[in-house]
């Protein structure tokens, strides 16, 4: 009796270790996923009527820009970058300090800050808007 016993047990155990050891063996066909981005494109008609066009950040990362040109002459593009989104009175007195950026590169962000992104083609400077576009990504942060 004491071998039929024994000879179940190690024919269980056998099974058990050989059924383990399938999975191994299986192989995750499903890519990793890939962080959310938002992308942004600013174009010659949004800035048009008032000038810029801003955004809250809703992430603290390096914010990347590009200027896609369509135009024969090329708009100026001033982006700057605040803690707090600015009245009337503080955009125009933000005209008047130095951007953080012009045309296309990289800023580095804090949560919450606002971007403010001025063209110098507008309804004051021109009679149509560019046709440039400037588009702007960063990583979605799930806080």
């Amino acid at each position: 009796m004491k071998r039929v016993i024994i000879f179940l047990t190690m024919m269980l155990s056998l099974v058990m270790i050989t059924s383990c050891n399938k999975n191994k063996n299986i192989i995750n066909s499903d890519p990793p996923a890939e962080p959310a981005y938002f992308l942004i494109e600013v174009t010659g008609e949004d800035v048009y009527e008032n000038g810029y066009y801003c955004e809250r950040l809703t992430n603290g990362t390096t914010v990347h820009f590009w200027l896609n040109s369509a135009s024969e002459e090329p708009a100026g593009w001033y982006i700057y970058l605040v803690d707090n989104e600015l009245s009337d009175e503080e955009i125009i007195k933000l005209k008047e300090t130095a951007p953080a950026l012009i045309g296309s590169g990289d800023i580095e962000s804090n949560y919450g800050q606002w971007i403010y992104i001025f063209c110098d083609v507008n309804k004051e400077t021109a009679d149509e808007p560019t046709k440039d576009v400037l588009s702007f990504s960063y990583p979605a942060s799930f806080i």
